[in-house]
């Protein structure tokens, strides 16, 4: 079966503890195609098939191209759906394929974070794949900031609405209906309000943090919170002078160890670096 208006994006699945081997994985992408009533709805050149439009996405097996920096080639390689398609393939064009999406490896498998917002689990031992619909409330006509990540508990995912609201999901794979728990909700528009800021703050300062990676929202939004606070401090205690800016420096580190003791050591290093090359 032949999709038209599609192409490719490669993934990384590497974990330099479990294999000094990586692999590459290539995952099919859809253009966006406009839909009746939007500005650009016809001015499409290539006839799509209603047919294939209308077939499930993702299919009941699904090829992939996988590379192996252990026989340093690319094969086609099928992997077999356990549970449910997310929908069908004209359902897959209403959403940017511009939009960044990034995935996560863990444990032997790879989450691929797909148009309309639903993980695709790859599991490149068993050769089978699972479909993770998207947690409840991300829909792509709300345009959510969506973003993948992972730690020693397994995958998370964390997503900004309306420029205000922080939501933090952590994937729960005990079942075979795997499933998105709530770990974290806040709606920073009181407190942004509070100190006479903009949604456009937040939104700067995540452009400016693209090389965090997929934490950057909360790491992002957990640096101004601790820039409010050290510049209250600053003046409230009026510090000046080497021995104050190292005040200022431990202020950094607890505040962070508050928020999150992880976040605190890793990123405590990278706010410095960030202020010297600033």
């Amino acid at each position: 079966m032949e999709i038209k208006e599609t192409f490719q994006v490669e993934y990384l699945a590497y974990d330099p503890i479990e294999s000094p081997y990586f692999k590459v994985v290539s995952v099919t992408r859809f253009g966006w195609t406009p839909e009746p009533g939007d500005f650009l709805y016809g001015s499409s050149s290539v006839p799509l098939d209603p047919e294939i439009e209308q077939s499930e996405w993702p299919p009941s097996v699904c090829i992939l191209h996988v590379f192996s920096s252990r026989t340093r080639q690319w094969e086609e390689r099928s992997f077999v759906r356990e549970g449910d398609s997310m929908g069908i393939v004209s359902e897959m064009r209403r959403d940017w394929p511009t939009e960044q999406r990034n995935a996560v490896y863990w444990r032997g498998a790879l989450y691929v974070h797909c148009q309309t917002d639903y993980v695709m689990r790859i599991s490149l031992s068993s050769d089978k794949y699972h479909v993770i619909k998207p947690p409840p409330g991300i829909e792509v006509k709300h345009y959510p900031q969506f973003y993948l990540g992972k730690s020693s508990n397994g995958v998370y995912c964390a997503s900004i609405k309306g420029g205000c609201r922080v939501q933090v999901w952590n994937l729960d794979e005990s079942s075979c209906q795997m499933e998105w728990v709530l770990k974290h909700d806040r709606d920073l528009s009181k407190w942004l309000l509070k100190n006479k800021l903009s949604i456009d703050h937040v939104q700067i300062m995540v452009e400016k943090s693209k090389d965090l990676g997929p934490c950057r929202i909360l790491i992002t939004i957990t640096i101004i919170a601790i820039e409010i606070m050290i510049w209250k401090h600053q003046q409230k205690r009026k510090l000046n002078g080497p021995h104050k800016q190292l005040k200022t420096r431990n202020l950094h580190g607890a505040l962070m160890m508050n928020v999150d003791p992880t976040v605190g050591w890793r990123f405590l290093g990278f706010i410095h670096a960030k202020r010297l090359s600033s």
